[in-house]
């Protein structure tokens, strides 16, 4: 797999000291095999689950965008929020374990706590 990440970082000391925003926007790309595994439905996985047979190529897997904030608290020590959000495309959308026992829609949201060395 490979993953092409933007990111921007901006300061916002007109809020707080150390207090910082970071915009980010992704997307990933599988071989066939990455998505076989992941994507993927075997005869055996459809005779157990009762999906459909799926064999994916290669491409890309999702695309999407974050939004984080994290406050120093000292010099060592922050505080940050994360969300991110991706939209499977493609194969991965297409496939039954997304497209009928899940969805395309990925959600991460998370509480960070930073130490720098």
């Amino acid at each position: 797999t490979g993953t092409l990440r933007a990111m921007a970082h901006r300061p916002l000391e007109f809020i707080n000291p150390g207090f910082i925003a970071t915009i980010e926007v992704d997307t990933t790309w599988g071989d066939a095999r990455f998505f076989q595994t992941y994507f993927g439905v075997t005869q055996a996985d459809a005779l157990a689950s009762g999906l459909p047979q799926f064999r994916p190529g290669s491409g890309i897997s999702n695309a999407g965008g974050a939004i984080a904030f994290d406050q120093f608290l000292s010099r060592k020590w922050s505080v940050g929020v994360r969300f991110h959000y991706a939209r499977e495309i493609g194969d991965a959308a297409d496939s039954p374990l997304t497209a009928i026992a899940g969805s395309p829609n990925q959600y991460f949201c998370g509480v960070v706590i930073g130490y720098v060395l």
